[in-house]
């Protein structure tokens, strides 16, 4: 990479780049043309600038404008060692009960990073897991629901901030079937340069849920304080 392959420039909400002399940027696969920069929290996907291997785009973390950059060349990626999971466990597929509220509530949600974001609460699940009923706060995500939980494993196995859950939508009779084998690390497992949310104090389960992924590196610990330094 150059000391300088071009400038970004902020205005407010609005954002422009403009390649330096003799670089070469990409603006959706084509080059650079002058103009404001679309954001993601727009409600489509963002402009993707690129420069050799590396792409990056804006985004809103909290109410802060952040750059986001992927290099296919960078360590994390070549280096990549593959994922860690439990064994499958069939007893730790399980099906609940989603309660939907009157209507459907905005949070805002804490972050690994301190900020708070938006996330839509539809309702809850009641749901038994490793001999415990848990009422579970979940959140929309596209058709689906979405469970951000953190439990005992956190102590040792598993990722410590969090990991994700997601299930189909509740059936016509409300059931909705949470398989913990496929509860999975967020980005924010692998890489802290990125951000993920807290779990709700409902989803912070006091068993063991030993099912799902694993922590991807062996010493993990929240990034909270890596982000931070």
């Amino acid at each position: 990479m150059p000391k300088q392959a071009g400038v970004i420039t902020m205005d407010g909400n609005t954002v422009t780049i403009k390649a330096a002399n003799g670089q070469t940027l990409t603006y959706n696969g084509k080059p650079v043309k002058d103009g404001p920069l679309r954001l993601s929290a727009q409600g489509r996907p963002a402009d993707l600038i690129t420069y050799a291997s590396t792409s990056f785009f804006l985004h809103f973390s909290g109410p802060r404008l952040a750059i986001r950059v992927r290099d296919q060349k960078a360590p994390l990626r070549t280096g990549f060692s593959g994922l860690k999971w439990y064994p499958a466990n069939p007893a730790l597929r399980v099906t609940g009960t989603f309660t939907p509220l009157a209507a459907p509530e905005v949070i805002q949600a804490p972050t690994i990073l301190g900020d708070l974001e938006p996330f839509t609460v539809p309702g809850n699940v009641t749901v038994t897991v490793a001999g415990r009923t848990q009422t579970m706060e979940a959140w929309k995500s596209g058709e689906r629901l979405w469970f951000v939980f953190r439990d005992l494993t956190s102590a040792d196995t598993t990722y410590p901030s969090a990991r994700f859950l997601y299930t189909d939508a509740p059936t016509a009779d409300g059931k909705v079937v949470l398989d913990f084998n496929r509860a999975q690390n967020p980005p924010c497992a692998y890489n802290p340069w990125t951000t993920c949310p807290l779990p709700p104090s409902a989803n912070k389960l006091p068993v063991r849920i030993e099912a799902g992924e694993k922590r991807y590196h062996a010493a993990a610990t929240s990034n909270a304080a890596v982000l931070r330094k």
